[in-house]
């Protein structure tokens, strides 16, 4: 048996610039922004809706999505599919 030492050649892939974060959420509510500020100074693209109607599928270049579901958003949450 043959026995090679190859390394495979390291090239970063950064995520940040392929990926985005969908945030369903209050734009104008100050801890959202807050924290979505944050993410986007993580060098992470960040599109803010309030609307919950969307296909998760229609976006491949969508990392994550932040959804806000409480009392008052709860029944637009089965609208994600």
């Amino acid at each position: 048996m043959n026995s090679r030492s190859a390394e495979a050649p390291a090239i970063p892939i950064q995520f940040h610039k392929l990926l985005k974060i969908v945030a369903i959420v209050d734009g104008n509510d100050r801890a959202t922004k807050e924290l979505l500020d944050h993410i986007a100074a993580g060098n992470i693209r960040v599109e803010i809706t309030n609307s919950a109607r969307r296909d998760l599928d229609e976006d491949a270049d969508v990392g994550a999505y932040i959804v806000r579901v409480d009392t008052e958003h709860v029944e637009t949450a089965p609208s994600l599919r």
